[in-house]
């Protein structure tokens, strides 16, 4: 599994392309791809919000539309370009970027699509060299001259903190976000075409200013150089160049009230900033402005502003966090009667940057905040904030705060908080009250009251009342009532009477197993988990009263990232593997949605 965030910058727009600084932070909505490798060099890419596939040949790599397509071969070409070796797989995407809003759904993409590649090809993972390779895609392969800040952040940021980013030398610093303050994006539901669009031609207005100071770009200008020469500057340019350089100079001022605490400060910033932009770049529009307006107007909002490119898409606000939800359902209402647009407004996190998991044979990764993953071979990791995880061939870690983990050998360790674990070759120990322990190297044992336990060097035994347990190497059983088992060295099992395709890769199989059990994702949603793609409301549910613990007992982004991940895993159980798949194939089967609707597939080349 691959994942990109999207971002919102607080401060510091069309900057980037003109060495300065930003501030960006990398949010809670994100592009998430499983995937698998192939043994051949092609490469095949299933979107499940486009209902398309894109299908095209490493050696074989040519531009086509501007639709997502392009910035999947446009990665592998950007790749290979620097020197990479790359490798061919296949995978099932899903995200909840929205697009075209500004807050760079297309570099969440590229970043996703670039972890895939450097987890199937063993590419080292370098946050500065995966930015620019992934400019180089936007600026040479799809026509965008876009700076590096929405690369930058997409490949390093850090939860709870915006990054500070020099789009010169790309040194980044993170900076702790406002305490007891929110961020608020404000989706005015307009959209607007970079490439299309007027942005091309602010780039070559600020080229043309830097040219007239006699510097390398308008970073390299002073408010008082500026001063000096203004009068003499031609009309548009002097605008142009007024914004980036004082937008330069609030971004620092920035830095500092956020490090100092004033959050008054960095509102009036923020407001500062969205002025410039719309008096001096000439890039807000009325459904921005009148955003903004609504959202200063109300009590609590500190600041709002224009994000991204600008033409449309949406603002930020900076929000006394105990007035947020009163904020988001009054700037709603208000925006909705002055446009007659339906806004989608939303609190966000600031989250990591591009990730993957399953490493080194590992089978699983650090989710959650943990800060270990599972290495040599282990076939799982830390969870939910533990600190340990499997080593040395252990296939289980410390799990819900537990700090000890299976050593030399032990494939199970201490959970629910307990602090001793299996150790010298045992496997498991029994925890709540089962009724029977692991024996003979048998590597798990009965949890639950389940009354069987692994034997036979089976490595997990059955759970949650299930009567099978696994024999024979397998490592892993039945579970919640089912009763089939793996067997035969299998890493899965049936669960609920399901069986998972032999085809399955191994990496994927044991995550698999646990997303696939069907269960209830929200309030919004029925049993069958019907209205996940329609209902936008996760952050602030009228249902739940925006309680961040009450869709099941997990935070709101930690329930969205669940339910994309599982979408994804269901779409790869549905590809019909072959080896033989090439882009020039006459009839080629994808899969199905879940409704069985067949997919629409893009053929490349490009």
């Amino acid at each position: 599994m691959t994942r990109a965030p999207g971002r919102v910058n607080l401060i510091g727009e069309h900057t980037d392309y003109n060495d300065g600084f930003v501030l960006p932070l990398a949010i809670d909505r994100d592009v998430t791809i499983a995937l698998r490798p192939r043994p051949d060099q092609v490469v095949r890419l299933t979107s499940l919000e486009f209902d398309e596939t894109a299908i095209f040949h490493l050696d074989d790599l040519r531009r086509g539309d501007k639709g997502w397509t392009t910035y999947v071969s446009g990665v592998a070409w950007a790749l290979r370009r620097a020197g990479h070796a790359l490798r061919g797989w296949e995978g099932v995407m899903s995200g909840d970027v929205p697009l075209g809003a500004g807050l760079s759904s297309s570099a969440a993409l590229e970043l996703a699509v670039a972890r895939a590649f450097a987890s199937v090809s063993d590419l080292p993972w370098d946050v500065r060299e995966m930015a620019r390779l992934c400019r180089h895609v936007e600026n040479e392969w799809v026509g965008v001259q876009c700076g590096i800040m929405d690369q930058m952040i997409a490949a390093a940021g850090r939860a709870g903190h915006a990054l500070l980013i020099d789009c010169r030398t790309l040194a980044v610093e993170a900076v702790p976000l406002p305490a007891a303050f929110a961020i608020v994006i404000m989706d005015t539901t307009t959209r607007r075409g970079l490439v299309d669009s007027a942005y091309n031609e602010r780039r070559a207005a600020c080229a043309a200013a830097a040219r007239f100071l006699g510097v390398p770009a308008l970073r390299d200008v002073s408010l008082s150089m500026f001063h000096e020469q203004a009068a003499q500057m031609p009309a548009q340019l002097r605008r142009r160049a007024r914004h980036v350089i004082g937008e330069n100079a609030r971004v620092l001022a920035a830095v500092r009230a956020m490090r100092n605490e004033n959050a008054g400060t960095l509102g009036r910033l923020m407001n500062e900033s969205h002025d410039s932009l719309r008096d001096n770049y000439d890039v807000s529009s009325d459904a921005l402005n009148q955003m903004v307006n609504l959202a200063r107007r109300q009590p609590g909002c500190l600041g709002a502003r224009m994000t991204g490119a600008g033409f449309g898409g949406c603002a930020v606000a900076l929000v006394a966090a105990e007035s947020a939800p009163a904020f988001v359902t009054a700037v709603s209402a208000a925006y909705e009667k002055a446009t007659h647009l339906t806004p989608a407004l939303y609190i966000c996190a600031a989250t990591d940057g591009a990730s993957a998991c399953a490493t080194d044979g590992a089978s699983a990764c650090a989710t959650d905040g943990a800060s270990a993953c599972a290495t040599d071979g282990a076939s799982a990791c830390a969870t939910d904030g533990a600190s340990a995880c499997a080593t040395d061939g252990a296939s289980a870690c410390a799990t819900d705060g537990a700090s000890a983990c299976a050593t030399d050998g032990a494939s199970a360790c201490a959970t629910d908080g307990a602090s001793a674990c299996a150790t010298d070759g045992a496997s498991a120990c029994a925890t709540d009250g089962c009724v029977c322990a692991a024996t003979d190297g048998a590597s798990a044992c009965a949890t639950d009251g389940a009354s069987a336990c692994a034997t036979d060097g089976a490595s997990a035994c059955a759970t949650d009342g299930a009567s099978a347990c696994a024999t024979d190497g397998a490592s892993a059983c039945a579970t919640d009532g089912a009763s089939a088992c793996a067997t035969d060295g299998a890493s899965a099992c049936a669960t609920d009477g399901a069986s998972l395709a032999p085809r399955m890769a191994r990496p994927l199989a044991p995550r698999m197993a646990r997303l696939l059990a069907p269960r209830r994702l929200c309030a919004n949603m029925d049993e069958n988990n019907h209205g996940l793609r329609g209902c936008r409301k996760c952050l602030f549910c009228p249902r739940t009263g925006g309680a961040a613990d009450t869709i099941n007992g997990q935070p709101p982004t930690a329930n969205r990232f669940r339910a994309r991940e599982k979408r994804a895993l269901q779409g790869m159980r549905s590809i019909n593997v072959s080896a033989n798949d090439q882009p020039g194939a006459t009839q080629s089967w994808i899969g199905t949605r879940n409704d069985s609707r067949p997919q629409r597939e893009v053929r490349q080349p490009l």
